[in-house]
């Protein structure tokens, strides 16, 4: 049961990349900035650029500094 959260977070990536970018992007901007951001971590980075694509600009680059300053220490 460890795994449990993990393994949530791995298929939340999956339904992410699995769907049109637009489609993404529409969910992402519906989140509080924290949770879109966690979720950028956790896909490809082919699939966040896809997705940021489709994000406000406004709000794409606000997403982008925080992916830039709240990286997680290894």
């Amino acid at each position: 049961k460890d795994r449990t959260a993990q393994d949530q977070r791995s298929q939340l990536a999956k339904i992410f990349e699995s769907m049109p970018s637009e489609d993404a992007a529409a969910r992402l901007e519906r989140m509080p900035d924290r949770k879109a951001v966690e979720i950028l971590r956790m896909v490809k980075s082919k699939t966040a650029g896809a997705i940021l694509s489709q994000v406000k600009a406004d709000r794409a680059a606000k997403l982008t500094e925080q992916l830039l300053i709240e990286t997680p220490s290894p």
